[in-house]
Protein backbone atom coordinates (compact mmCIF):
# COMPACT_ATOMS: atom_id res chain seq x y z
CA UNK A 1 0.00 0.00 0.00
CA UNK A 2 1.27 3.45 -0.71
CA UNK A 3 1.51 5.68 2.03
CA UNK A 4 0.20 8.87 0.77
CA UNK A 5 -1.56 11.42 3.44
CA UNK A 6 -5.29 12.17 2.94
CA UNK A 7 -5.06 15.50 1.61
CA UNK A 8 -2.88 14.33 -0.92
CA UNK A 9 -5.76 12.20 -2.29
CA UNK A 10 -7.82 15.06 -1.84
CA UNK A 11 -6.15 16.88 -3.54
CA UNK A 12 -5.88 14.65 -6.56
CA UNK A 13 -9.34 13.84 -6.80
CA UNK A 14 -9.89 18.05 -6.36
CA UNK A 15 -7.69 18.42 -9.35
CA UNK A 16 -9.44 15.74 -11.65
CA UNK A 17 -13.23 16.56 -10.46
CA UNK A 18 -12.25 20.05 -11.39
CA UNK A 19 -10.65 19.04 -14.60
CA UNK A 20 -13.61 16.66 -15.57
CA UNK A 21 -16.33 19.72 -14.46
CA UNK A 22 -14.06 22.14 -17.02
CA UNK A 23 -14.74 19.99 -19.54
CA UNK A 24 -18.03 19.25 -19.55
CA UNK A 25 -18.87 22.70 -19.46
CA UNK A 26 -16.41 24.65 -21.85
CA UNK A 27 -16.44 21.27 -24.41
CA UNK A 28 -19.55 19.37 -24.04
CA UNK A 29 -21.64 22.05 -23.28
CA UNK A 30 -24.99 20.41 -21.95
CA UNK A 31 -28.45 21.63 -21.80
CA UNK A 32 -27.73 24.26 -24.59
CA UNK A 33 -27.53 27.51 -24.39
CA UNK A 34 -30.34 29.09 -21.79
CA UNK A 35 -29.68 25.98 -19.94
CA UNK A 36 -25.77 26.03 -19.80
CA UNK A 37 -25.54 28.35 -16.96
CA UNK A 38 -26.81 25.91 -14.54
CA UNK A 39 -24.49 23.56 -15.29
CA UNK A 40 -21.70 26.17 -15.04
CA UNK A 41 -22.86 26.82 -11.79
CA UNK A 42 -23.42 23.20 -10.63
CA UNK A 43 -20.54 22.03 -11.44
CA UNK A 44 -18.10 25.36 -11.61
CA UNK A 45 -19.42 26.49 -7.96
CA UNK A 46 -16.67 29.11 -8.18
CA UNK A 47 -18.36 31.18 -11.07
CA UNK A 48 -21.27 32.19 -8.52
CA UNK A 49 -18.36 34.36 -6.82
CA UNK A 50 -16.59 34.38 -9.69
CA UNK A 51 -18.79 36.32 -12.27
CA UNK A 52 -19.74 39.20 -10.28
CA UNK A 53 -16.68 39.65 -9.29
CA UNK A 54 -15.52 40.27 -13.02
CA UNK A 55 -18.30 42.13 -13.42
CA UNK A 56 -16.79 44.90 -11.31
CA UNK A 57 -12.89 44.29 -12.45
CA UNK A 58 -14.56 44.70 -16.36
CA UNK A 59 -15.89 48.60 -15.19
CA UNK A 60 -11.87 48.86 -14.29
CA UNK A 61 -9.77 47.14 -16.62
CA UNK A 62 -11.97 45.15 -19.39
CA UNK A 63 -9.21 43.39 -21.07
CA UNK A 64 -8.87 41.15 -17.50
CA UNK A 65 -12.18 39.78 -17.26
CA UNK A 66 -12.11 36.76 -18.51
CA UNK A 67 -8.87 36.04 -17.04
CA UNK A 68 -10.38 36.96 -13.61
CA UNK A 69 -13.46 35.36 -14.46
CA UNK A 70 -11.71 31.68 -14.50
CA UNK A 71 -9.06 32.21 -12.40
CA UNK A 72 -11.35 32.92 -9.65
CA UNK A 73 -14.10 30.49 -10.65
CA UNK A 74 -11.23 27.54 -10.68
CA UNK A 75 -9.89 28.52 -7.91
CA UNK A 76 -12.83 28.24 -5.77
CA UNK A 77 -14.14 25.10 -7.51
CA UNK A 78 -10.91 23.37 -6.42
CA UNK A 79 -11.27 24.50 -2.83
CA UNK A 80 -15.03 23.16 -3.07
CA UNK A 81 -13.76 19.60 -4.15
CA UNK A 82 -10.98 19.86 -2.58
CA UNK A 83 -12.57 20.32 0.58
CA UNK A 84 -15.74 17.48 -0.06
CA UNK A 85 -13.03 15.04 -0.98
CA UNK A 86 -11.30 15.62 1.78
CA UNK A 87 -14.66 15.12 4.05
CA UNK A 88 -15.50 11.94 1.92
CA UNK A 89 -11.96 10.49 2.76
CA UNK A 90 -12.09 10.95 6.22
CA UNK A 91 -15.63 9.89 6.82
CA UNK A 92 -14.57 7.09 5.01
CA UNK A 93 -11.56 6.56 7.43
CA UNK A 94 -13.78 6.59 10.39
CA UNK A 95 -16.26 4.13 8.82
CA UNK A 96 -13.99 1.66 7.76
CA UNK A 97 -12.13 2.09 11.25
CA UNK A 98 -8.62 3.36 10.21
CA UNK A 99 -9.15 6.80 11.25
CA UNK A 100 -5.70 8.63 12.52
CA UNK A 101 -2.01 7.45 11.73
CA UNK A 102 -2.50 4.98 14.44
CA UNK A 103 -4.52 2.22 12.82
CA UNK A 104 -3.86 3.01 9.40
CA UNK A 105 -1.71 0.48 7.84
CA UNK A 106 0.04 2.40 5.25
CA UNK A 107 0.95 4.92 7.52
CA UNK A 108 2.34 3.08 10.63
CA UNK A 109 5.77 3.14 11.70
CA UNK A 110 6.53 -0.49 12.15
CA UNK A 111 9.60 -1.61 10.39
CA UNK A 112 9.86 -4.69 8.45
CA UNK A 113 12.20 -7.77 10.16
CA UNK A 114 11.70 -9.89 7.38
CA UNK A 115 15.52 -9.37 6.20
CA UNK A 116 16.75 -11.99 8.65
CA UNK A 117 17.13 -9.79 10.91
CA UNK A 118 19.16 -7.47 9.80
CA UNK A 119 16.84 -4.03 10.00
CA UNK A 120 16.56 -3.20 13.81
CA UNK A 121 12.95 -2.62 15.32
CA UNK A 122 13.73 1.43 14.58
CA UNK A 123 13.51 3.12 11.70
CA UNK A 124 16.93 3.31 10.85
CA UNK A 125 16.82 1.59 7.35
CA UNK A 126 21.13 0.85 7.93
CA UNK A 127 22.05 -3.28 8.48
CA UNK A 128 22.88 -4.18 11.84
CA UNK A 129 25.98 -5.62 10.71
CA UNK A 130 27.51 -2.06 9.52
CA UNK A 131 27.63 -1.13 13.83
CA UNK A 132 28.78 -4.16 14.90
CA UNK A 133 32.73 -4.02 16.63
CA UNK A 134 33.72 -6.94 13.17
CA UNK A 135 32.83 -4.35 10.68
CA UNK A 136 35.06 -1.73 12.35
CA UNK A 137 37.83 -4.07 12.48
CA UNK A 138 37.54 -5.27 9.81
CA UNK A 139 37.53 -1.88 7.85
CA UNK A 140 40.11 -0.60 10.08
CA UNK A 141 37.70 2.31 11.05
Amino acid sequence: MIAISDWKWACAAAVGLTVAATFVVVFLRPGGFEGQIGWLFALLPGAIAGAPVSDRIYKMIPWSERIVLWTITLSISFLWYFVISYLAIKVYRLASGTFGAENSPCMSNETDVSDAGYLSQSSNPIPRSVFSSRYFTITGV
